[in-house]
């Protein structure tokens, strides 16, 4: 065996496939009976630019700038019209609309939001 992977989610899956097309002999390890149903599944496979981190803007130019590439290597198992919402509440928040949407501008992700008038809300195309 030359690799050994732990989880059969999608990376790991992914890595296997990756290194088993490159000749090694591969392992996964998976405590679950079935593929995909911890990490990939409990972060409900959302494949964004970085909205989901409007505090850390280092992170959400790395998620926006390996987007697309991302999106290239694994279309083969992304849904490419998932529809998501975003909001932000009026109490207890760290980030409101205002914030959120000069984060987006300084991230530089693209203006996909259709902002509706509770509260703050953005419906945004993602994928999946």
């Amino acid at each position: 065996m030359d690799k050994l992977i732990i989880g059969a989610g999608l990376y790991g899956l992914y890595a296997a496939l990756y290194c088993g097309k490159r000749g090694q002999q591969v392992e996964v390890l998976e405590i679950e009976q079935a593929p995909f149903t911890r990490a990939t599944y409990i972060n409900q496979a959302r494949v964004h630019m970085g909205y989901h981190y409007p505090r850390s803007l280092s992170t959400a130019m790395k998620s926006a700038g390996y987007f697309k590439r991302f999106v290239e290597d694994y279309s083969f198992c992304i849904h490419t019209k998932f529809e998501q919402i975003y909001a932000t509440s009026s109490h207890f928040s760290w980030t409101d609309a205002t914030e959120f949407r000069k984060f987006c501008q300084d991230v530089g992700i693209p203006n996909l939001f259709r902002w509706k008038s509770i509260f703050s809300l953005a419906c945004v195309m993602e994928r999946s």
